[in-house]
């Protein structure tokens, strides 16, 4: 199996948004993102999103509080 990334999940490019709908905070979008992305990808020892090899864009440190300790389980599910 391929890994997938959680907006193949999501399917969110399929939503049709109007104007005025309220968003989910960032902080919540990145919480879902991470439980998607472990829970999808568990076993696969692989995944799109927080095993990058580019050291910028370090998943685990750009979120902020639980964010953190969710990727950090994440990264021990994978």
């Amino acid at each position: 199996m391929e890994p997938k990334h959680p907006d193949q999940i999501f399917k969110t490019h399929l939503e049709e948004r109007q104007p005025g709908d309220a968003q989910l905070d960032s902080a919540k979008q990145n919480l879902a993102k991470t439980y998607v992305n472990a829970f999808v990808n568990a076993g696969l020892c692989n995944d799109l999103l927080i095993s990058k090899k580019e050291a910028s864009d370090d998943w685990v440190f750009s979120n902020k509080d639980e964010g953190q300790i969710a990727a950090a389980a994440s990264v021990g599910l994978l």
